[in-house]
């Protein structure tokens, strides 16, 4: 991710309606998935450990956070000292094996919110986020939809891809997981989003393009915007398959780790 970017998102991320509904349906989420106290968390590629810090003071988990990347560890850290561990998710997969880990070897949630599509292969970052979750644990995924909304901002982001739901479940099949629940998110503001996206991609330039896509919103704006995004929350219930939403922005994918099969 260029320097400028990241360090734009650790300035907005706070108040920006994106970034705030995104919190908020993932927190609604984790919540209704009735972890018991204590349970452990590990968040990969946590960023600047916003969410992590808010989910370990709104639950009864435990919480932990990978983030190679040193701007946003460090803020990271400063959130959740020792909590929080700068390396790439392979070494990371080892070093919790040593002895000399500070960290949890498995966990019984592993969550991954926007962070796979960062990932060259995808295929490999499943199957080993899959290896730190317990037997019975959950892994959770949040990842950007779509190829076809592609824009300026995933190639600043470095950005591999982007996905569709069926392309996260089959990843998640593959990595030996069983799909819980999937869903798009960002429903209601597909339309304009997508008509912006697909217009951009005829004039062969960015629309209304900021370079770091986060550029303040008007404070009216900032709250309508955050409005729509949450109403989700008021629709998913992961165990209960109530309501999965057709299309989104971004998408959603819930998988759990099976137990072993008694002899």
């Amino acid at each position: 991710m260029d320097k400028i970017h990241y360090q734009n998102i650790a300035q907005v991320e706070k108040n920006n309606w994106w970034y705030r509904g995104k919190r908020e349906i993932l927190l609604s989420t984790v919540q209704k998935l009735a972890f018991r106290k204590g349970a452990t968390v590990l968040d990969v590629g946590c960023g600047t450990g916003i969410f992590l810090s808010l989910l370990n003071s709104r639950s009864n988990l435990t919480c932990y956070g990978l983030e190679p990347e040193n701007g946003f560890f460090r803020l990271a850290s400063s959130r959740l000292p020792k909590r929080i561990s700068n390396r790439e998710l392979a070494k990371f997969s080892q070093y919790v094996k040593s002895k000399k880990s500070q960290f949890p070897p498995h966990y019984d949630l592993v969550t991954c919110i926007d962070t796979l599509e960062h990932l060259k292969d995808d295929h490999l970052a499943i199957s080993q986020m899959a290896a730190l979750v317990k037997p019975g644990g959950v892994l959770l995924l949040y990842c950007p939809a779509y190829m076809f909304l592609w824009s300026k901002l995933d190639t600043i982001s470095h950005h591999f891809r982007r996905y569709t739901k069926s392309q996260l479940e089959n990843l998640i099949k593959q990595a030996g997981l069983s799909p819980v629940f999937s869903s798009y998110s960002n429903t209601l503001l597909f339309p304009p989003i997508a008509l912006i996206r697909c217009l951009s991609h005829l004039v062969g330039r960015d629309l209304f393009f900021d370079p770091t896509g986060l550029k303040p919103h008007h404070p009216l704006i900032n709250r309508l915007f955050y409005s729509l995004y949450t109403l989700e929350k008021f629709f998913w219930f992961p165990h209960q398959h109530i309501i999965t939403l057709p299309f989104g922005v971004s998408v959603l994918a819930i998988a759990q780790k099976p137990k072993p099969t008694s002899p």
